[in-house]
């Protein structure tokens, strides 16, 4: 375990770091499904106009940003007082993150005005609120002597035991002191060499780190509504929709990866033409109400399903959140 930071491996392959060109990737998880589950039934399909309102069933065992940064302040607070005792800076991070769970809401609706300006490219706004979410220090420009500090590899420095596992260890430990361990289920808890064949990258991800299950399971019920049945009927009409305005795709996959949105300092007209046709298009099928209440559907039956370990990982997040407060009002974490 240790403190998320949205928009790296919190969200489990959601590209939101904005390219050198200023266009951003599709923000969609590329991960697969976890294990199989039978199509959920869905009453009512919204129709929502923006994501406003909208939220997940997994928000619940999520940290908020607010939240990760807290917790993610307070451990490197407890890592740069270890580097400090060996003569060495470390950067303090903290920085508001962007909410995994928010991100998959939020790429579902493009709101024509802004396919009108920006194309499928980023507003200066949200490029700036991107990059707010990947401030924050994680010791990238350290020496090799303090990053051997930082992660362990050194088992001493100048005739200085070194902690076991590093500083970053021993900040991690401080923000995590009392938490009980997450018991993950089965098909979650086995080392990255023995998962099947086209296992997820977020099932290596719980493995490694069992708190992030909850990631996880958000990128496992993404992938569940995208491949269902009812989805994929929803997206021919959309494709059908692009191609009667001279757009020819056979997904919004497709449109979101187009190359030719790529480089320059803003979107083309041609850019423009198609983000547009792709917002109409949208409204008109119900792409975002529908993909919405599917993943709805799955994380709901994905909670029922992994309820025991996931109850695990929220008071392991109630923990973490409350050492971080003792922490950063200058008390130990536990």
């Amino acid at each position: 375990m240790r403190a998320r930071k949205a928009g790296t491996a919190a969200l489990a392959g959601l590209a939101l770091a904005v390219t050198a060109s200023g266009c951003s990737g599709d923000g969609r998880p590329a991960a697969e499904a976890p294990p199989s589950i039978p199509p959920p039934p869905i009453a009512v399909i919204p129709a929502p106009a923006s994501a406003d309102g909208l939220s997940l069933p997994l928000e619940a065992y999520l940290l908020t940003p607010e939240q990760n940064a807290t917790v993610e302040r307070a451990q490197s607070m407890l890592t740069a007082d270890c580097m400090r005792r060996f003569g060495f800076s470390y950067p303090v991070a903290g920085a508001r993150g962007l909410s995994a769970a928010r991100e998959t809401v939020n790429w579902l609706f493009l709101p024509e005005r802004t396919a009108a300006r920006w194309g499928y490219h980023q507003s200066p706004e949200r490029r700036a609120e991107i990059q707010r979410a990947q401030e924050g220090g994680n010791g990238a420009d350290l020496s090799s002597a303090a990053k051997a500090v930082m992660t362990g590899t050194a088992a001493s420095y100048r005739g200085a035991a070194v902690p076991k596992g590093g500083c970053f260890s021993l900040g991690r430990d401080g923000v995590e002191a009392g938490a009980a361990k997450i018991k993950l289920p089965a098909w979650a808890d086995r080392a990255d060499q023995k998962l099947p064949p086209g296992a997820p990258p977020s099932m290596r991800l719980a493995s490694q780190q069992p708190s992030f299950l909850p990631e996880t399971l958000l990128d496992g019920a993404f992938k569940y509504a995208q491949a269902d049945a009812r989805m994929k009927k929803v997206e021919a009409s959309w494709s059908a929709c692009m191609k009667q305005a001279g757009h020819a795709y056979p997904n919004l996959d497709a449109v979101l990866r187009d190359r030719r949105w790529e480089g320059g300092d803003g979107p083309s007209a041609a850019e423009i033409a198609t983000a547009q046709a792709d917002a109409r298009c949208r409204a008109r099928v119900n792409y975002a109400g529908t993909m919405y209440a599917l993943q709805v559907a799955y994380q709901k039956a994905l909670i029922d399903q992994n309820a025991e370990a996931l109850a695990q990982v929220r008071s392991t997040n109630e923990t973490m959140v409350r050492n971080a407060a003792k922490v950063l009002n200058g008390g130990p974490a536990s």
